[in-house]
């Protein structure tokens, strides 16, 4: 893993399809999200906080 210790943005540009794209829709919906950007930001945020109670970062 890489430390990321510019200021430089991360930017990231994903495709959904498939299933991969109902679960996407899935937990849009069940957050009430219509930004799709904001749930990347949601899910990122929530895993950061897994992690960091399980002591792994």
């Amino acid at each position: 893993m890489v430390n990321d210790t510019n200021n430089e943005a991360s930017q990231v540009r994903v495709v959904f399809q498939g299933e991969l794209k109902k679960r996407f829709e899935a937990v849009k919906r069940h957050y009430c999200i219509e930004n799709n950007a904001e749930v990347v930001r949601l899910l990122v945020s929530l895993k950061y906080e897994d992690l960091k109670k399980e002591g792994r970062i």
